[in-house]
């Protein structure tokens, strides 16, 4: 009987490392998700740390976050990986490392101007400069960096 348990204790930790997974590589907070699947942040909550909630929470979070209808049931009844509505699927044991926008906006910067250097060794570092804003704006507008202060 304990080892029943231990299957069902298991199964629900990676139905909630999976979720997590998912709602991270949204860039979603748990407050957004929860709004998302139109439930409390409580119950949201309850589902990240492994405790039961009602079936029909774990639909509005599948739909919410994009994931096959009963996968998340599915996971609990020992699927290794959490299957995604447009076909993809998450895997037990994976991780998504969030990537920090500041970051990112240093490693862009130090991209362009690696590539400027590379294939425009007259560039002047004014012009450099201008080509990394450029890019920063660039990818501000498209929504992959935040909008500065943010």
């Amino acid at each position: 009987m304990a080892a029943a348990g231990n299957h069902a204790a298991q199964n629900m930790q990676r139905l909630a490392d999976l979720i997590t997974q998912r709602r991270a590589s949204l860039g979603w907070s748990k407050e957004k998700a929860a709004d998302e699947a139109g439930i409390s942040y409580t119950t949201y909550t309850r589902v990240e740390e492994a405790q039961n909630v009602q079936a029909q929470s774990l639909v509005k979070i599948e739909s919410a976050l994009g994931i096959a209808p009963g996968a998340g049931r599915a996971v609990l009844r020992g699927d290794m990986s959490l299957k995604l509505a447009d076909g993809g699927e998450l895997l037990d044991g994976s991780k998504i490392t969030p990537i920090q926008p500041e970051w990112l906006e240093e490693e862009v910067q130090r991209a362009v101007t690696d590539a400027a250097i590379g294939t425009i060794p007259e560039a002047t570092g004014e012009k450099i400069q201008e080509l990394q804003a450029k890019v920063i704006e660039t990818l501000r507008r498209r929504g992959v960096l935040p909008e500065s202060g943010e």
